[in-house]
């Protein structure tokens, strides 16, 4: 299962690597950050959000789970949005791939 929640954190990095395709403004005096779109995940600026991924195996007598998590303030604000920015999801996406994943570990192992 470990290497199932690896697997989920390294795809999470990968979407949010995943360059914006939305408005262009200036960063600071050379730069550009071009921002996500709507409902695409967030685009990398500082990658803050990226190296703040990380994974965890949860083992009680009943289940054992997963988790993936992004450990920003203002990771919550992305994924669902707010009054006056729209999602920009990471996580929801992962959700299924996720979900698939672990059961081929259930299938594999029992």
């Amino acid at each position: 299962m470990r290497a199932t929640a690896l697997q989920g954190e390294a795809q999470l990095k990968v979407t949010l690597s995943t360059p914006g395709r939305g408005r262009a403004y200036p960063r600071g005096k050379n730069a550009v950050h071009i921002a996500s779109a709507p409902n695409d995940p967030p685009a990398p600026d500082t990658g803050r959000e990226r190296a703040s991924v990380t994974h965890e195996v949860v083992v009680s007598r009943d289940a054992v789970t997963a988790r993936e998590s992004i450990n920003t303030q203002y990771a919550l604000a992305l994924e669902l949005g707010t009054d006056t920015i729209a999602p920009r999801p990471a996580l929801r996406p992962l959700l299924p791939r996720m979900v698939e994943a672990g059961k081929a570990f259930l299938r594999r192992y029992l």
